[in-house]
């Protein structure tokens, strides 16, 4: 047994069942108080969400490619840039 794959999936379950469930729950709320600013800007906030509740891989891979675009990438420039102090020093 995978108990790491079933602790994954009851979470995910339970998490999308709540936030289903949160995101009516605000949205009565603020439709009852008239607060429709306030409503849209859960709204918003609630469409990020739910795209990372529902999409948990995708967000994963995006995610660990953008980190490999921004730190991947300048590591191999540091590299280089020590590649040709080294180089330069070899001079002196």
């Amino acid at each position: 047994m995978d108990i790491g794959k079933n602790l994954y999936d009851l979470v995910v379950g339970n998490a999308q069942n709540l936030v289903l469930v949160a995101l009516v729950i605000i949205g009565v709320y603020f439709g009852f108080k008239r607060e429709f600013t306030k409503l849209i800007g859960v709204v918003i906030v609630a469409a990020i969400a739910v795209g990372f509740v529902f999409n948990a891989n995708g967000v994963k891979d995006l995610l660990l490619t953008l980190f490999n675009t921004v730190f991947g990438s300048s590591a191999a420039y540091i590299n280089q840039i020590s590649l040709v102090v080294v180089y330069w020093q070899s001079f002196m």
